[in-house]
């Protein structure tokens, strides 16, 4: 499955600057990789347990240039990675910045998260990076237009107040009408979009076809 791409268009008059924001982005979802408190200690394969030991395909880094796409240089890392996790945040902010429409705001706003439950983990699989560029073999000229990461398949519960929220699959800037849902995964993308510039610059979620369903009801 590959990750949609919103491709933007030149609007020099509205870029920004979303760089800043990977940081806490990238450490966001290597938290979600991250396995239960435990412990552990070395232990000695046995030469039989070693024979057993296989491996293939855990990484495949490719780089796609404006003359296959027709567009943008796409460089894109995809990982073989499977985690299966239940976190809770208080909150979850980015891409605070006045957008087209002179509105200062987040893109993605969203309180009382839990991503998984009590009763199931969200169990996510594929970790995707993908970056588009403008001449990225030249660097005196090399231009970021967007990022992509995450993971290509999640199945499980996202729950949240959203107070505003910029989703792929509603095409909807900063929508502040969703409020206390609930998303429900079945090898679905959990998809984070960084359109650094151009008709339609933010950050974006892309969900799928994951349904949803209120939680006040």
């Amino acid at each position: 499955m590959k990750p949609t791409r919103r491709t933007p268009q030149p609007n020099e008059g509205h870029r920004i600057s979303y760089l800043r924001s990977l940081v806490p982005v990238v450490l966001a979802l290597a938290l979600l990789c991250l396995p239960a408190p435990g412990t552990c200690e070395m232990a000695a394969m046995t030469d039989d347990e070693l024979s057993q030991v296989t491996g293939h395909g855990f990484s495949d880094f490719s780089l796609t240039l404006a003359s296959e796409t027709g567009e943008y240089d796409i460089a894109r890392i995809d990982l073989n990675l499977q985690a299966s996790t239940y976190a809770t945040m208080d909150s979850l902010k980015m891409g605070y910045w006045t957008n087209a429409s002179d509105n200062t705001g987040w893109d993605q706003n969203w309180l009382g998260v839990s991503i998984g439950s009590t009763n199931a983990d969200m169990v996510l699989s594929g970790f995707v990076l993908q970056a588009e560029f403008e001449n990225v073999n030249n660097a005196a000229i090399r231009e970021l237009k967007s990022v992509t990461l995450g993971f290509q398949s999640a199945t499980g519960t996202l729950t949240a107040n959203f107070a505003s929220l910029s989703e792929l699959g509603a095409n909807v800037s900063r929508d502040s009408t969703v409020g206390e849902e609930t998303y429900t995964f079945t090898d679905d993308p959990f998809m984070i979009h960084i359109n650094v510039d151009g008709n339609n610059p933010g950050i974006w979620f892309d969900f799928g076809t994951a349904s949803r369903s209120s939680t006040t009801e």
